[in-house]
């Protein structure tokens, strides 16, 4: 058992003390479990210490990651990122491989793979016992992140390393800004980036 992962050890466990229930008649899972509990307590304390270490963390890591989920969820389904009415579905927080980023820091290579694995999740909806609302509330986002991304990437243009956040950030002063105002600041950003390339 040296080898052998916490889930192996905790399987073989199970099976030998269903094997010691079953002998006396009628079991219940809570049994099995309290029987191994004690018998790998006993044997083997300190390697049991790590396996109960190890599994309290898995358990409350798996339901730390589905209440950040859900409060995710809660509070960007009732208020947008934006204070436009156009992105009221675009989520504050963007999921990136097994963690969360706040929007406004990440980088735009970020921003698209968030909006793929929406997009993966979009198509998973196809299979069985997926809900309706949560598909259609994940298209209007999808929708709105496709717009964001379009709106983000020119300004990411004249500077790879900004933040999605100081992109949409540029964008709302453009909005406010009058036309001519817009086109100084086009222009000025032109020249700061041919003045970058000709230094390189």
């Amino acid at each position: 058992m040296q080898d052998q992962s916490t889930e192996q050890k905790l399987a073989s466990a199970i099976e030998e003390a269903q094997k010691r229930l079953a002998a006396d008649g009628v079991f219940a899972s809570s049994d099995v479990a309290s029987s191994l509990i004690q018998t790998l307590s006993t044997e083997t304390p300190d390697k049991w210490a790590e396996m109960r270490d190890e599994i309290v963390l898995n358990w409350i890591t798996r339901i730390v990651g589905r209440r950040i989920e859900r409060s995710i969820e809660v509070r960007d389904t009732r208020q947008g990122w934006l204070a436009l009415p156009e992105f009221e579905h675009v989520p504050h927080f963007i999921k990136i491989g097994g963690g969360w980023i706040d929007i406004n820091r990440a980088s735009l290579e970020q921003y698209r793979e968030s909006k793929a694995a929406l997009q993966a999740r979009i198509e998973s909806y196809n299979y069985a016992r997926r809900s309706q609302e949560k598909a259609k509330r994940d298209k209007k986002t999808l929708k709105e992140m496709d717009r964001v991304e379009r709106i983000a990437t020119s300004y990411f243009a004249t500077d790879p390393t900004m933040t999605m956040g100081r992109a949409i950030q540029l964008h709302q002063e453009n909005l406010e800004a009058p036309p001519s105002d817009v086109r100084r600041r086009r222009k000025a950003a032109k020249s700061q980036t041919s003045t970058k390339a000709a230094r390189a």
